[in-house]
């Protein structure tokens, strides 16, 4: 996350959904006065990807800012995630390594998610629990990965932030794989994501 003291401005970093592109957009942006917790690009820090109510309470003056965030469709979330663990396991140094062996489908990831040691994980949480509290989404701002540079703009535009020529959209990942592929899902699989993040599906407006 960062937190912009003059615009009293907070940006919560949602997992997996273009968070790296927008941080190299904010340090462009400014770098003296945007402030990250946390190491430069090391975006598995725990304080990068912390929800608003950990940032509210961690920073109490952050309670009068404006903030903003983007949300993903879960199906292609789930996908992403599930392909970056298992091309690129060094960047989650928990438990990268065992993770992309013990998983040998997505099938087998998906059916195994909830009752597995990994669904406590900050990639794998609901998005809500990064945006949100009991009641509902509490940011103030949110945008949709799939409409990443148009809701990008209009954040900039809503905040008074200096203009960008060029918006980085967020790229494919280097694995390659299209996270909107409807076909890595089958109906049983279909109902288990449906289930474990209805509170994404009924907050953010998400469909199959």
């Amino acid at each position: 996350m960062y937190i912009q003291k003059e615009k009293k401005l907070v940006f919560v970093a949602n997992p997996k959904t273009g968070s790296r592109s927008i941080h190299d957009l904010l340090l462009k942006y400014d770098k003296k006065t945007w402030v990250l917790e946390g190491e430069e690009r090391n975006w598995i820090k725990i304080n990068y990807h912390m929800s608003i109510t950990g940032i509210n309470k961690e920073y109490p003056e952050t309670l009068n800012y404006k903030s903003f965030a983007f949300v993903r469709n879960p199906f292609d979330r789930l996908v992403s995630t599930y392909f970056e663990f298992k091309k690129f396991p060094e960047r989650h140094p928990k438990f990268g390594e065992k993770f992309s062996k013990h998983f040998n489908t997505f099938n087998d990831f998906v059916v195994n998610l909830k009752n597995s040691n990994y669904s406590d994980y900050i990639h794998f949480k609901p998005q809500i629990y990064f945006l949100g509290n009991q009641k509902g989404p509490v940011v103030d701002f949110i945008g949709r990965y799939e409409n990443f540079e148009n809701d990008l703009k209009d954040i900039f535009s809503k905040f008074n932030l200096q203009k960008i020529n060029e918006i980085p959209l967020p790229k494919i990942g280097p694995s390659g794989i299209k996270a909107n592929d409807r076909s890595f899902y089958n109906k049983k699989l279909i109902d288990i994501v449906l289930e474990y993040y209805k509170e994404d599906f009924e907050n953010f407006n998400y469909s199959i």
